[in-house]
């Protein structure tokens, strides 16, 4: 199952290309600005260069969040998964005999641990999605202040 979720990660990593197409525009709109000096020209290659480079990581980070919130998908739907198998497992267990109780009693234990185990991973990631949304606010930001 853990290779299953790499797979997912690296076949969204993929297909989430998507920001490519939007950062061609920017580009083209700034060389069709029109000419000036040659100190003008080095400076216009130097923001080119650095709107290139602000791109890139937005569409990195980018990539980042979708595969988070891919992953925090997962991790929810394992616990709804975890919470409804928990339940129709402690229905049956009532009508056995004190043997089958003890082991009943184990299982809910460990389930709860791995239950307990997946809500702080899916915090985690929750808190690692705001800080990814905060840093690709932050580095928007900055673009258009450097563009302005």
């Amino acid at each position: 199952h853990e290779f299953e979720g790499e797979e997912d990660s690296l076949s969204i990593c993929s297909t989430s290309d998507g920001g490519v197409s939007t950062s061609v525009p920017l580009h083209e709109s700034r060389r069709s600005g029109g000419g000036g000096g040659g100190s003008q020209m080095g400076r216009e290659a130097m923001d080119e260069k650095r709107d290139a480079r602000y791109e890139a990581q937005i569409q990195e980070l980018n990539r980042e969040n979708e595969l988070l919130k891919h992953q925090l998908r997962k991790y929810v739907t394992a616990v709804q998964l975890l919470n409804t198998d928990q339940q129709q497992h402690i229905v049956p267990s009532t009508n056995n005999s004190t043997s089958a109780s003890s082991s009943s009693s184990e299982a809910e234990s460990e389930a709860r641990a791995y239950e307990k185990k997946l809500v702080q991973l899916a915090e985690m990631h929750s808190e690692l999605l705001e800080m990814n949304q905060r840093l690709k606010i932050d580095l928007i930001a900055r673009e258009v202040n450097l563009r302005q």
